[in-house]
């Protein structure tokens, strides 16, 4: 039974020490800002049959969650060193965020996003309708089209969903 608390001892000392531990950080963050989310996200999609009420809280959560994490992966994707113990300071704002009792991505999306978003929201719905029409002309149909046709007979690609 011993093994336990000095596995577990062993493992936070190893967490705890950034020059060793980055890419347990780095892998840790993956799991639990991508991983886990997206699970617990089907998840509630999933339960919206048995119990919509708890069903709508959870996707509420879980989307409020995915709205800040893409707006923090947009920012931190504009730097591309990172300092020294980022990923550890980055795996507890990930728990921050996800956390029910603490409901990080909430205070950030109520205080910060939301009013944000709402300022802008005529541009991005502007821009948007830019893009979607730019989208709908028919030399990109048919730029994609030939692109499929070209991967679809690439070995290796028939794998991807849309080949």
């Amino acid at each position: 039974m011993a093994v336990i608390p000095v596995a577990s001892s062993v493992g936070l000392q190893l967490l705890l020490q950034p020059a060793t531990s980055g890419a347990i950080a780095q892998g840790a963050c993956a799991g639990l800002g991508v991983l886990y989310p997206a699970y617990a996200t089907f998840k509630a999609v999933e339960t919206t049959k048995q119990d919509p009420v708890e069903a709508n809280k959870q996707l509420s959560q879980w989307v409020t969650y995915w709205t800040i994490f893409g707006g923090v992966s947009v920012v931190e994707g504009l730097f591309s060193k990172k300092p020294p113990g980022y990923h550890h300071v980055k795996l507890l704002f990930l728990l921050w965020l996800q956390s029910s009792s603490y409901q990080g991505a909430r205070r950030l999306y109520l205080n910060h996003a939301r009013p944000f978003l709402l300022k802008h929201e005529h541009q991005a719905d502007h821009l948007l309708g830019q893009i979607q029409n730019f989208m709908a002309r028919p030399e990109l149909a048919w730029m994609a089209d030939h692109f499929h046709r070209f991967a679809a007979q690439v070995p290796g690609l028939e794998w991807l969903p849309w080949v």
